[in-house]
């Protein structure tokens, strides 16, 4: 449907009163009926119109129909809204903090600088997973090299959501999170390079676990809130071209970078690397095979 559409179903009193129901949790027709003085035909028919507006979504457990918001299509009609009366007031905060973020993945360099005459000449970029240094790199390259490496990442990055077809789809939390993971990695990664080569001992393997661990419950918190693009997400092509199979895919893969994250976090100090390797991998794996389990389903309906 188109915005036009999208309005007119947002007009009614009642179909808004909806809306701040489910804005509080997921309810069922009945339970939102209990809500209104009119009949259960009535509530379905607006149920059905805020559904093809694609304002909620529906999801069917055991005899049951639950229903709740559908976030990012009411994000997008606020940035619409936005943009009509002045979108240049984003775009200049999105602007800002590329800026801010581009600055922040080459403060490291600035760091070094400071610790540059302690600093041996061959730094230990590199390590095993016995957390054996087994890489070694000029100090240059450690001071200079990599911030701006992850510059390089970050700025491809960048460029690559806002030249997406489909990059008003884009969550604007999901964009600045992204905006901010090389900095971050930037920042540990070349703090840790330092320290390690000044004499602090690390474990690295518990570092990265942990590092990772992190990042996929702050991903696993925003996948589900994220609508069909090309650069963010599981931009597989039977999900791409199905926004009902998206949504189901990236529920799911929300939940499973949750549970990869908390179980990351939880068995790093046990320093296995096949766990952790397998804690890793899978959370990126097992929403594919979800999603297109999901599209053979409808296809064979």
């Amino acid at each position: 449907m188109g915005m036009q559409d999208t309005l007119r179903a947002l007009a009614d009193p009642t179909r808004r009163e909806i809306l701040n129901l489910l804005k509080k949790s997921r309810l069922s027709a009945g339970e939102i009926g209990d809500h209104f003085s009119i009949s259960g035909a009535a509530v379905s028919r607006h149920l059905s119109v805020l559904k093809e507006a694609d304002l909620i979504r529906d999801e069917r457990e055991g005899k049951f129909i639950y229903y709740e918001l559908n976030t990012t299509v009411l994000e997008e009609i606020m940035l619409w809204i936005t943009e009509l009366k002045g979108g240049n007031d984003h775009d200049q905060t999105t602007k800002k903090m590329i800026l801010l973020t581009s600055i922040a993945t080459l403060l490291p360099i600035l760091i070094g600088l400071l610790l540059w005459k302690q600093l041996p000449d061959s730094v230990a970029t590199h390590w095993s997973t016995g957390n054996e240094p087994d890489g070694y790199s000029s100090k240059a390259f450690a001071v200079f090299g990599l911030p701006v490496i992850m510059l390089i990442l970050h700025l491809v990055c960048v460029i690559a959501t806002n030249i997406d077809p489909k990059a008003n789809s884009i969550n604007k939390k999901i964009f600045f999170i992204v905006l901010w993971i090389c900095p971050v990695f930037s920042i540990i990664v070349c703090s840790t390079v330092y320290g390690y080569n000044l004499g602090y001992q690390f474990d690295i393997g518990f570092l990265c676990g942990l590092l990772i661990g992190v990042l996929y419950l702050i991903l696993g918190n925003f996948l589900p809130t994220v609508k069909p693009n090309y650069t963010i997400g599981f931009r597989i092509s039977w999900a791409l071209n199905d926004a009902d199979n998206w949504y189901h895919t990236h529920r799911f893969g929300g939940k499973c970078m949750v549970i990869g994250g908390l179980l990351l976090i939880v068995t790093t100090p046990f320093q296995n690397i096949w766990v952790l390797m397998a804690l890793a991998i899978l959370p990126c794996i097992l929403p594919v095979i979800y999603s297109y389990m999901y599209y053979r389903k409808g296809q064979s309906r």
